[in-house]
């Protein structure tokens, strides 16, 4: 079994290198249609997070919601979905066989894995700038074009929030898993109080299809295109938790001509974390990927009490590196992840006023 599985991955990859030989650097959307009434949905996020986990540089989450606390209503919803929940979309894309764009949760990571060895013409790149005084975020999307392509494409603008907990019948999480035994939300209640949800949608700019005129119909081979977005945060959104989401697709509001072409994604928190580095000091983490063990290396600026803790990506807390007092100057700790999961996860030192992350990959 183990060549078999091997045997496949060799294959893949020589797949996925040769697309990105002849096209650009591919990054996929996955979006699902969720809400904390449906008991259905905690199986959906699992199997979004595991895709996730497996492509952490390569695949981008977003999950819609409809009819409680998080509910983002700009067309999206009866655009797409029209009311079904759980379900997703891979690229915005119909795949063959299917009616729609509309994907079954439990087919999203081999239309995920078909789309990442797919050609697409444009590599897009996302630049983003956070004035924290006005909670105002400026972003810029780029598409360059390595080969010519033409049709009505164009640029959309999405904002996540990640991690949202909160408790009341609007966020605590409807859970028919609760007694289903083996399932990872067995046990957890029905419904589950102060449920985590990720990659919410917050704001999608300009709209479900974006802005005509910035792109010609018809382009080149070494164009290159951009196009500028400002959103203001809400105070009640977390700026920590905030992604910025930026991606280039087919426009034309017809089943299966509004594809994604490529995308690209920021954490709001690589900009905060150069103003807090510049305040108190940085931290790194080597190696990175990892399998057995890794070193934190930090260099403070001052002296500080914090608390180093690393967190799964639902926010659960894995181990508590060290706690108490940090001098001056550079330091590094040794941490063993042997017998923790191949996942992606956040290691955190968090004083009593601020704090700064850094994502981890265990191999």
């Amino acid at each position: 079994m183990k060549k078999i599985t091997l045997l496949f991955f060799i294959i893949l990859m020589a797949h996925f290198s040769f697309s990105q030989t002849n096209g650009a650097t591919k990054k996929v959307v996955l979006e699902q249609f969720n809400g904390a009434w449906n008991g259905y949905c905690p199986d959906s996020d699992f199997i979004m997070e595991n895709i996730l986990t497996q492509y952490p540089d390569n695949v981008i989450g977003i999950s819609i919601h409809s009819l409680d606390g998080m509910a983002y209503d700009n067309g999206i919803e009866p655009e797409f979905s029209n009311g079904v929940t759980p379900v997703g979309m891979v690229d915005r894309k119909k795949f063959t066989g299917e009616s729609n764009e509309i994907l079954n949760r439990n087919d999203w990571g081999n239309y995920v894995v078909e789309q990442l060895t797919r050609y697409t013409p444009a590599e897009v790149d996302l630049t983003i700038n956070y004035d924290s005084a006005t909670r105002t975020i400026t972003g810029t999307i780029t598409a360059e074009f390595i080969d010519s392509a033409s049709g009505d494409m164009r640029f959309v603008m999405s904002v996540v929030e990640d991690e949202v907990t909160e408790t009341g019948s609007d966020f605590d999480q409807t859970n028919y898993y609760d007694g289903a035994s083996g399932h990872p939300f067995e046990g957890a209640g029905n419904p589950i109080i102060g449920y985590t949800h990720r990659h919410v949608l917050r704001a999608n700019l300009p709209g479900v299809y974006g802005n005509a005129g910035i792109i010609p119909p018809s382009v080149s081979a070494g164009s290159i295109y951009s196009e500028t977005f400002i959103y203001t945060l809400p105070a009640n959104y977390d700026e920590t938790k905030i992604s910025v989401i930026g991606f280039l697709a087919f426009s034309v509001p017809e089943i299966g001509q509004r594809e994604i072409l490529n995308a690209d994604q920021k954490p709001l928190s690589e900009v905060l974390s150069i103003e807090k580095e510049s305040l108190f000091g940085s931290l790194s983490i080597s190696p990175n990927p990892t399998n057995n063990h890794f070193t934190l290396n930090l260099n403070l600026k001052e002296t500080i009490t914090a608390d180093i803790i690393m967190y799964n990506i639902f926010g659960q807390e894995i181990k508590r590196i060290a706690s108490g007092t940090f001098d001056i100057g550079d330091q590094a700790i040794q941490v063993s992840v042997e017998n923790v999961l191949k996942e992606v996860y956040f290691v955190t030192i968090r004083t009593a006023t601020d704090s700064l992350t850094k994502k981890l990959v265990v191999k």
